[in-house]
């Protein structure tokens, strides 16, 4: 094995923008805030839409996610 990381590409330019402007960027946002932790804080406010015992479920929107950018 090597250390080295293998690449190649995967999607298109077109696609790779849209995934980093819908995707990564937004996700990355809500990870790292610069004192706390934005997503974490989000979900201590929220009602769990299914709770069990090792798995708790929020709805994206009830937090203030867009779940469907365009």
């Amino acid at each position: 094995m090597s250390p080295r990381q293998m690449w190649a590409h995967l999607l298109c330019r077109e696609c790779e923008e849209r995934f980093c402007n819908l995707g990564e960027k937004p996700v990355m946002q809500l990870l790292n805030g610069e004192k706390d932790f934005p997503l974490l804080n989000r979900l201590n406010l929220a009602l769990p839409m299914k709770d069990d015992r090792t798995t708790i479920t929020f709805s994206g929107s009830a937090i203030g996610i867009d779940t469907n950018p365009t």
